[in-house]
Parts: C-alpha cells; structure tokens; sequence
C-alpha cells in the first residue's frame, strides 16, 4: 500500500507537464499527406504543427529520400519525376520547415535548413497545381539570397513578383528590382518567349491575359531598366530595353487605372528619354503635362514630342474611354475627374503648337483634328483661374495655320496688340483675322463684364474687366481699318457696336493712362459724318488742327477739337497747374505741355465763340482760363512764349464793355 502511494505522488508530479502536450492527426501517414499537412500548417502559422508533420516525415522517409537521391545525377524528367517520391516529398517538408523557420526570425536555423536541401536533395522537385515541377534546391537558394537580401519571392508567381518589382522601384529598393526581376526571367522566360512567338500581333484586350508570361517577363525587364536608370546604368538600362523591343515586342502590361499598355512602345520611349536626357518624374498625366508645356516654352521640341509621346502611352485609351462617357462639357466642378481626356488632349494641343512652331503645318493640323475627332470634351486649366477647351484651341490653330497668321498666345491681349500692329502696318485683312478672333473667344465674357457694370470701373479696377477693355479696343481698331479702307459704312456699324454694347471699356494708353473707346467711336462716327480727324489724339494735334480751323473760319470744327483735348488732357493739365506758383522759364516751360495746351485751346475757343457772336459764353470761356489754367504758355512759332491767361484778362473786360455784360 506504502508502495502504491509513492507512485501515485510520483504520477501526479508528472501529469501536470504531460496534460499540455498536442496530439498531432498525422492521417494516413504517407510522405504525400504529410506534406499537404505541412503547407497548410504552414499557411495557418501553427509553426509547431509544421515542425511536427516535417518531423514525422522525415523519421519515416529521409533514408528512402537519400537513397533516391544518390541514385540521381541529374533531375528526372517529368515523366519520371514522381517515381522519386520520398526524395521530394522530404526536400518539400523540409522547404517548408525553412519557410516557417524564417516567418519566425529564426533565419540562421533556416539557413541551415535550405542548405541541407541544396545538400543532401539537389534533385528532388515539387509538383505545383499551375502544372508543372519546381525545384527545391533552387527554391532553397532563393530563400538564403531572400534571408541575406531581405527579399521574398511570395508564391514564385509571375504576377506577384511583377508586383514586387514596381513595389520595390517605388520604395527605391533597386537591387530588389533586379533580383526579382531576375527571378521572373528564370523562372517564365521560356514560356514568355513561347507565346511571343505564337502572336503576329498585340493580343486583344480579351485574350491579353492569355499571354501572361510574356506580359510579366516584359514587365519586369521595363521595370528592372527604370532601376538601372535610376542608378545611373543607362547603358545597361538601354542594353534591356532593347532586348524588350526585340524579344517581347507584343507584351501588354495592366494598368491598374483599367487599361492595358504596350511595353515595347514604353521601352521606346525610354530609350529616347535616356538619349535626349529626359526625366518623367513620377509619370502622372499631370507631370508628363507640365513638362511638355515647359519645354514648348524654351523650344525643345524634341522633348516636346517624348513627353506627349509618354503620355498618350499611358493615358490614351483611358482618355478615350472617358471622352465616350461624354455627351457634353463635363459641369462645373466635375471637370477635374476626367483627368486623363483633359491632360492627353492638352498634351496633344502643345504637340501640334510644338509642329506649328517648327513649321511643320501638315502635322500640325492632324494633330489639331484628333483632338476636335477624339477629344472634344477635354477641357485645360488654366493657371489664370478658368477651364479652356482644347478642341476649340485646336479650331483656332487650325485658323491660324489656315488664315496665314499668328494668334500668338490667344489671349485677349495678345489679339489686341496684334490688331494694332496689323493696322499700323496697313494689313487690314488681318486686323480683321485679329479681331474676329478676339470677339470668338472673349466676346461673351466682355458682355457679361459689361453687364455687370453700371458705370466705369474705379481707379486700380480697370484691368479686372479686361475682357470688356480688349474686345471694345479690337472693335475700335477694326473700326479704324475700315474707315482707312473708306468703307464707313461697316465702319459706323462697328462704332456703333462699341457705343450700345461696350459703353464701359477702358483702354490702357502705354503714354500713362486710360482712354475710352466708347468716346473714341463717337469721335469717329463724327468724323465721318463731318470730316474732322482727331489724327493721334495727342494735345499738340489737337491744338494746331483747332487753331487751324480758327484761322480758317470753322468755329464748329475749333469747338470740337478744343473740346477733345479739354476732354482727354484737362485733369492731367489741372495737376501741373497745382504744382506751379509762378511762369516756367522757357527753357522748361515745355515740361507742362498739357496745361499749356489745354489753357491754349481754351483761348482758341474762346476766340471761336468770338466768332460766332456767343459773347457770354466766350467771357466764361476766358474766365475758366484764367482761374483754372493761369500760368499755361503758348508757343509762337517766330519763337517764343506768350501767355494766353494775360491776354484772356484784357479780352474779358474789353468784350464785357462793348456788349454790356459787366
């Protein structure tokens, strides 16, 4: 009984560790249900199922195993491959028992244990379910080179280690790139170079992903030369290129954005950007878009055309696609989720200015015409703050090439400038061209600019309406050719226009200040309907011409010019009076030009009222010289000054006197 006691206290010492202890299901027991027991475990993480299942496989089959294997020289041919049973199915658990060793950062145990494949199980192969053998020896090697390297093949399948290659070219990780890509030739080479041979032609978007293989391997090949590149190997990143162009010619890569792209074409492109020096920067339809328009702007047309090329490679079909989304101009605020139409079409809009430029017009217009074909709801920001239309920016390049004129940059501007150029150089057709221009582009906003004014602009916000001010300048300048032309008629017509509809425009004077092309078309309505010309506005033309109709007895005439020149001059001619205490010496006395003429042409039509028996009027004409325009000086061509105030003063009492106005 004594005895019985001891064993019992012994036992229950014993069971509490023995009560813990897991009971491994081993199955059937045979190498091959071990071995699917060991990947599942392996898949679940239950690390300590995988070492058992391994354990019990190799207790069973690893002297089978290795007697299989010193029987081998070489690996056995399909056919025969699964007549070596244990030497592949212990290589396979003990793969896995590497693959569980690393996944718990035990990597120096499993190092150790790929080794003792490469070892001891050189010929041994797996059967995987795609339908073929791999080879655990060299699946071995790749686990070691991943341990030291810090890379992991995933499954060895073609689409994953094409995901870890861009990946790794994202993170910067280059020598990632090239063991991965590495790893894809060896492994899908052969069947990439298989279904190449088997195509005439890019695949469909149907059957591309037939050709799986042959878009990976490509993929990887582009991808490893974007590594090389960056490290400076363009050599070596152009050696790989061309072995895209020449050996994968009908690869397709899929885009995640929901398109496929031609990686021989991109290879191309690649080639030419290490040749011209070009960088991508990150690719996106915005960047390759910047670029192009910056090089346009500098005249590198060459990196122009790589640019617009890159871009349409990428983004064309998804342009496409949303352009046949389209039955309208995308709404106000939806305009930036057509990305891809907007910056393909904008793309394709520097590249025909970038031909126009080179005076390639032929291309030029094709390029404009896909544009109006293919993308005619693509819309452009403009940094200005606006949406434009390159369809309708390609009409007017079109025109421009068509109409043998230059539109420049197409801005309201611009027009304008260009339509006082033509008219001062007498090219009256293309003052028209200009002008017509202008009025097809920014008619609409000047009108709404013009609405939404009930008087002229104050001070410092004339430039805000600048739509209004350009088109009624361009209209004033039409005006102008016709009226040279003698066409008066279509001449009054657009004066007219400029009175009714553009009544509070401004136009910038480069001399200083704003004049208004409203009163400018009445000036000119009015010289056609009497013969007076205002010739260039300025106050010296306008003085001689009203003492010239003074000398010749035009009185109406001499109120009109002196009136203009009052009109445009007086508050500049006010300010140098204010300024004055005293004569200006005659050396300096042509320094306060506009008083001394707007107090001259006050003299001049006070001598006009004179003329016409307005006694009155003439006295108050005289006064306001003297009160208002005292020390204006007038120049006598004998050579000097005299002062028209002094002799306003006499004239004053003289005509108040005689005719009894004191």
């Amino acid at each position: 009984m004594k005895k019985l006691l001891v064993v019992l206290f012994i036992l229950s010492l014993l069971i509490p560790s023995m009560s813990f202890a897991r009971d491994f299901n081993f199955g059937d027991g045979t190498s091959k249900t071990l071995v699917t027991k060991s990947w599942n475990a392996l898949q679940t993480k239950d690390f300590e199922a995988v070492m058992a299942y391994v354990d019990k496989c190799l207790s069973r089959y690893s002297k089978k195993a290795l007697k299989q294997q010193s029987s081998l020289t070489e690996f056995a041919p399909k056919e025969e491959a699964n007549n070596y049973w244990a030497l592949n199915d212990v290589a396979t658990c003990l793969f896995i028992k590497g693959k569980a060793l690393r996944e718990q950062g035990k990597k120096d145990e499993s190092i150790k244990t790929f080794e003792d494949i490469i070892k001891n199980y050189t010929y041994s192969q797996c059967w995987d379910p795609n339908g073929w053998f791999w080879k655990q020896s060299e699946g071995a090697k790749d686990q070691i080179l991943g341990i030291q390297k810090n890379v992991d093949f995933g499954n060895y399948s073609s689409e994953t280690l094409t995901k870890k290659c861009w990946n790794s070219l994202q993170s910067e990780q280059y020598e990632e790139v090239l063991i991965y890509t590495d790893k894809c030739v060896s492994l899908f080479g052969k069947t990439a170079n298989e279904q190449q041979a088997s195509l005439k032609d890019f695949a469909s978007n149907e059957k591309a992903f037939d050709y799986w293989a042959l878009n990976d391997v490509a993929t990887c090949l582009y991808i490893k030369a974007s590594a090389l590149k960056k490290l400076g190997k363009k050599d070596e990143a152009k050696k790989v290129l061309q072995e895209i162009i020449d050996d994968y010619s009908f690869a397709q890569c899929w885009d995640t954005q929901g398109w496929f792209w031609k990686v021989s074409s991109g290879a191309k492109n690649e080639i030419v950007a290490i040749d011209m020096n070009v960088n991508f920067g990150n690719s996106s339809s915005e960047t390759l878009t910047v670029k192009a328009w910056d090089q346009l702007g500098i005249g590198q047309h060459e990196k122009v055309a790589i640019y617009v090329d890159k871009c349409l490679e990428l983004y064309e079909k998804k342009a496409r696609d949303m352009q046949a989304s389209l039955s309208d101009y995308a709404g106000s605020g939806k305009e930036f989720d057509y990305w891809a139409l907007n910056d393909v079409a904008t793309c394709l809009f520097v590249k025909g200015k970038s031909l126009k430029e080179q005076n390639k017009k032929d291309e030029a217009k094709k390029i404009f015409n896909e544009i109006i074909d293919n993308y005619s709801y693509a819309q452009c920001w403009d940094t200005r703050g606006w949406f434009w239309k390159p369809a309708q920016g390609a009409k007017n390049e079109l025109d421009s090439i068509d109409l043998a004129v230059n539109f420049g940059n197409f801005t309201s501007e611009e027009l304008t400038g260009k339509a006082w150029e033509a008219l001062g150089l007498g090219k009256y057709n293309d003052v028209d061209k200009y002008v017509n221009k202008c009025l097809e582009l920014y008619g609409k906003k000047a009108r709404d600019m013009q609405a939404s004014l009930k008087d002229y602009a104050e001070d410092g916000k004339e430039f805000d309406y600048w739509a209004l001010n350009d088109v009624a300048t361009c209209l004033f300048v039409q005006g102008r050719a016709y009226y040279i032309q003698g066409k008066n008629d279509e001449a009054k017509k657009v004066y007219n226009n400029i009175i009714k509809n553009y009544s509070f425009a401004q136009t910038w004077d480069t001399q200083g200040w704003f004049w208004r092309p409203i009163d400018g078309a009445k000036d000119q309505v009015l010289l056609m309907d009497t013969g007076i010309d205002f010739g260039d506005y300025t106050s010296q033309t306008l003085t001689t011409r009203a003492w010239q109709a003074l000398d010749a007895g035009s009185y109406d005439e001499v109120l009109v010019y002196t009136r203009k020149c009052i009109q445009l001059y007086g508050k500049t001619a006010i300010d140098m009076q204010t300024k004055l205490d005293s004569y200006l010496p005659k050396d300096n006395a042509f320094d306060v030009w506009a008083l001394n003429d707007v107090g001259t042409c006050h003299f001049i039509m006070g001598e006009a009222y004179l003329g016409k028996k307005e006694f009155k009027r003439a006295i108050d004409t005289y006064k306001t010289l003297v009160e208002t325009y005292f020390y204006a000086q007038c120049w006598d061509t004998k050579g000097w000054f005299w002062k028209p105030a002094v002799a306003a003063r006499g004239k004053i009492n003289k005509i108040a006197a005689e005719h009894g106005l004191m």
